[in-house]
């Protein structure tokens, strides 16, 4: 891992945008107010508060389910994310081979996904909420609890 600390976007994985407009506007200084799992097989992802920052942004992300006879990736525009630099804060995660120079993040049990992406640059590990399910308030107190 790099030693970087700078955890803006990376131009590759971003969107194009004005030359006036500044990156450092869609990095918000945010945490995770929620446990998120795995929408297949219920496995934790990441615990509430280990996220670091919020991407508030639009990507594009594979579709979990691509369909057969099509000779690229599908994709679908999911928008905010949160960023994690330390790929050991997460529960339970799974990292893809890099497929055009891009690093995928899939559930850790059952490799569903992908979930998230980290951006080669910065090493930042980015996880959207909406490519996940929040865990009920009484089954995250438990599974903290159990830590």
């Amino acid at each position: 891992m790099s030693s970087s600390t700078n955890s803006q976007p990376s131009a590759l994985m971003q969107p194009s945008k004005s030359p006036t407009e500044s990156r450092s506007s869609v990095v918000k200084v945010e945490t995770n107010e929620s446990t998120y799992i795995c929408k297949i097989c219920q496995t934790v992802v990441i615990l509430k508060n280990m996220t670091t920052e919020y991407l508030d942004e639009e990507r594009d992300l594979p579709l979990p389910r691509q369909k057969k006879g099509i000779d690229h990736t599908q994709t679908e525009p999911i928008r905010g994310f949160f960023g994690v630099k330390d790929m050991f804060a997460f529960e339970n995660v799974g990292f893809t081979r890099s497929s055009e120079g891009k690093r995928y993040l899939v559930c850790g049990e059952c490799e569903q996904g992908p979930v998230g992406f980290v951006d080669p640059v910065t090493e930042m590990n980015y996880v959207s909420p909406e490519r996940l399910d929040v865990l009920p308030d009484v089954a995250a107190a438990a599974v903290e609890a159990g830590k």
